[in-house]
């Protein structure tokens, strides 16, 4: 188990809603299993799947330490440089950064600053290789 995976795993339950830091929208934790983060997303409760392995690629691809813009947009690719690009580069293709930005908070991994554009710190150490420099 990896350091993000323990920490959602200590901080959120199945069935607890967050909110999204843009619009307040709430959005509910699916599940919590071996695999994966399910989060039930939009007023239809969508299914999405954050795998560990992919989730902990993303965030190691980020800077840590500094602010970035959470960048959420519905182009298929976004911006790398920002949590939405990062995502949509190794978990999934859709708009979910505003999502994963509270469950990333809510673990005790990130800071969000509230301002616009919406940005976030990355205060959990670096996944994949320690030694990379910030």
């Amino acid at each position: 188990m990896d350091a993000i995976e323990s920490a959602i795993r200590k901080s959120l339950r199945p069935g607890q809603q967050l909110l999204t830091y843009a619009g307040r929208v709430p959005f509910l934790v699916g599940e919590i299993n071996d695999t994966a983060l399910v989060l039930l997303v939009g007023t239809q409760r969508s299914r999405t799947v954050v795998g560990w392995k992919q989730l902990a690629a993303a965030l190691d691809g980020l800077p840590h330490h500094q602010w970035i813009e959470v960048g959420s947009s519905f182009n298929v690719d976004g911006d790398p440089k920002t949590l939405a690009g990062a995502l949509k580069e190794h978990v999934i293709k859709r708009a979910i950064a505003n999502y994963a930005a509270p469950v990333l908070v809510s673990a005790g991994f990130a800071e969000v600053d509230g301002g616009r554009p919406l940005r976030i710190k990355l205060t959990g150490p670096a996944l994949s290789n320690p030694r990379r420099p910030d």
